[in-house]
């Protein structure tokens, strides 16, 4: 991975310095797993310092890995992700829109769907459909549906996968549809297959316990593989079928003589 700053041919100061900035795809994805394993540990043992050794607080360690909670570092990791994702998504469809891709909107609205998903994981937005389910439809905000946000979740779900069919299965190419549907299936199985039986066991016996700690550890790491599942099929998808981008700061609008490119590539260019 890597910038390419300075000016284009048709304007700008030529001679100004050509600075790259080398990031390889495959450190990004050890680094995101070295990460989620991590947060998994620190998940997994300070539940058990809470709930096996009675320690609630631990200097605040115990908030802060605690994937059940917002504003702590899970929460930053999950959001950072997705908003990853939706910065390549939204750079792929731009170059896409320039070389007349008729599926260049499909890109763009993949990145807006990403960065929504980001700002939810940072406010637990769809947090506040529960109350309404359990005010106005008690009957159906109780056991797998205790958690009522998943009733609305699974009609967009199957609306965008509707939608999706045909980017996914007839323009994608193999690598990066394997990596889109295995991502998109353990993201899923976390958000919404393991928070329905965790809603039922919530329901039954309260959140302050270390079995929920548990059912939440699995929730929140599937999500996070499944988003680290996509990003290496969309960093993959960038090295083989695109080139160079360039980014210009400029005070006046020039205009490239070559469509630019996402700023992913697995070769360096002959210096």
């Amino acid at each position: 991975m890597h910038n390419a700053a300075g000016a284009l041919e048709d304007g700008g100061d030529n001679n100004m310095t050509d600075n790259r900035v080398w990031l390889p795809a495959a450190w990004v994805v050890r680094f995101f797993a070295l990460a989620i394993a991590f947060l998994a540990v620190a998940h997994l043992v300070m539940q058990s310092v809470r709930h096996h050794a009675g320690l609630n607080e631990v200097y605040g360690l115990v908030r802060l890995f605690d994937m059940g909670v917002e504003a702590n570092l899970p929460t930053f990791f999950s959001t950072f992700q997705l908003l990853l994702a939706s910065l390549l998504l939204t750079v792929i469809g731009v170059v896409r829109r320039r070389e007349g891709d008729a599926r260049a909107s499909q890109w763009l609205l993949l990145g807006l769907i990403f960065l929504l998903l980001a700002v939810d994981e940072g406010a637990e937005i769809h947090e506040l459909s529960v109350r309404p389910f359990r005010d106005f439809a008690p009957w159906l905000a109780t056991g797998i549906f205790y958690w009522a946000w998943v009733l609305p979740a699974m009609v967009l779900v199957t609306y965008v996968a509707w939608r999706y069919a045909g980017f996914v299965f007839n323009y994608l190419p193999p690598d990066t549809r394997r990596h889109t549907v295995l991502g998109a299936a353990l993201f899923l199985s976390g958000a919404v297959g393991v928070e329905m039986p965790e809603a039922r066991y919530v329901e039954q016996h309260g959140m302050d316990n270390f079995v929920y700690g548990m059912f939440v550890l699995v929730e929140e790491v599937l999500e996070m593989i499944g988003v680290l599942v996509f990003l290496t099929g969309v960093m993959k998808y960038c090295n083989r079928h695109l080139g160079v981008v360039h980014f210009e700061v400029s005070s006046t609008t020039v205009e490239a003589r070559k469509p630019a490119a996402p700023f992913l590539d697995s070769q360096r260019p002959a210096t």
